[in-house]
């Protein structure tokens, strides 16, 4: 997904913001089944990186002032959606923040794209349990084996 928009909260007007984006990227992936300790506490999915651009500290500031403290202070998370090229919308739960950086020119946040956000129905039932072989075959190898 290219994303080069985010929608985020703004507070005085009780509506989101689309707020434009110089890079969205994929940093890690941490499973909350192998490190329960940071699901507990939030840090697990996709970890996913947001640049955006600012001229200056001084513009960057008023980000951070306008959706950032209001929010993150009470909750210690931001919730974003992920605007993509065409249409998408994945919702991030920003849990860092990194101030105007003069090298990238921009701001960057950093959040989690939970698994539980995107697919939280369980896994289908086996309706038929004498016919159960380790899951399906997959469909490219449908007829190059004999079963």
């Amino acid at each position: 997904m290219k994303c080069r928009q985010i929608e985020i909260y703004n507070r005085k007007t009780n509506r989101f913001d689309k707020i434009e984006v110089s890079s969205v990227f994929n940093l890690a992936v941490v499973s909350g089944e192998t490190f329960p300790q940071y699901k507990k506490i939030g840090y697990y999915g996709i970890n996913i990186g947001v640049a955006i651009p600012f001229k200056n500290k001084k513009e960057g500031e008023l980000f951070f002032k306008k959706y950032w403290d209001p929010v993150f202070n009470e909750k210690g998370e931001l919730n974003i959606f992920l605007i993509g090229d065409d249409g998408e919308k994945v919702p991030l739960v920003v849990r860092e923040g990194k101030e105007y950086d003069p090298a990238y020119e921009s701001i960057c946040l950093f959040g989690y794209v939970v698994p539980d956000i995107i697919a939280e129905d369980p896994m289908p039932l086996i309706k038929n349990k004498e016919k159960y072989t380790l899951g399906s075959i997959f469909a490219e190898l449908r007829n190059k084996m004999n079963f």
